[in-house]
């Protein structure tokens, strides 16, 4: 792995890149944009955010690269999220987290070379050596409590994953709970969580899975929970 920054001073953008690149295999990037404040509406970084992401692409060790997700961090999600693009070619989330350097969007992108990547009903798939990485970001429920969205979102991804093969005691590795007013919310976020993967198998006698709890806005103000996922097959 070796790391390196780019600063596009044009722009006020700064990439952070880490790569895994080992010979003859896929290789990985992980890059943190920020946008350096400049007293501007959110539009304005939001644009620069996005050119950054367009000549982040134009760099040659990047050729090829294909996204595999991205989550966006923002400062007020209800009102910015409607101001951005609608995209499809790779898994996307979206939540309020406002970056410590005090702008209003920062992003995490993780890519890949020499696999093939295809979006199926919503699941991005990544494909090589015979196993297909699933990647499903950015899930969320509109009714009901928190412990009621939980078991709503688990019980989706469930049945998803059987379209591919998959259960979560079997291929699921890891899941992001991000959670609306964490100290009220938290408790019926993990008693939800607790009970099904009881129910899916997972327990001290077996195995457990990763799975981060965290505070986080969704856009969708009645949203208490939002999800992201990351399952193997093969």
């Amino acid at each position: 792995m070796y790391k390196s920054k780019i600063y596009w001073k044009e722009i006020g953008v700064t990439a952070e890149i880490a790569i895994f690149a080992p010979k003859n295999k896929v290789e990985e990037f992980h890059v943190m944009l920020h946008v350096a404040p400049q007293y501007e509406l959110f539009l304005g970084q939001l644009e620069r955010i996005y050119e950054g992401e367009r000549l982040l692409h134009e760099l040659p060790i990047f050729k090829q690269a294909k996204p595999i997700f991205k989550r966006y961090f923002l400062s007020d999600s209800t009102n910015q999220q409607p101001l951005m693009r609608q995209e499809t070619e790779c898994s996307v989330s979206i939540i309020q987290q406002p970056p410590l350097d005090g702008s209003k969007i920062a992003v995490w992108l993780y890519l890949q070379k020499g696999s093939d990547i295809a979006n199926i009903n919503g699941m991005v798939v990544s494909e090589h050596n015979g196993y297909k990485h699933l990647w499903k970001m950015g899930m969320h429920e509109h009714k009901g409590d928190s412990a009621w969205q939980t078991e709503s979102l688990l019980i989706n991804y469930e049945e998803t994953l059987q379209s591919f093969g998959a259960t979560l005691a079997d291929n699921c590795i890891r899941t992001w709970f991000f959670v609306r007013d964490v100290d009220t919310q938290y408790t019926g976020m993990v008693k939800a969580r607790k009970e099904n993967f009881i129910e899916q198998g997972l327990t001290e006698q077996t195995h457990y899975i990763s799975s981060t709890g965290i505070g986080g806005l969704p856009a969708d103000t009645r949203a208490l929970v939002q999800m992201g996922t990351y399952a193997i097959t093969g």
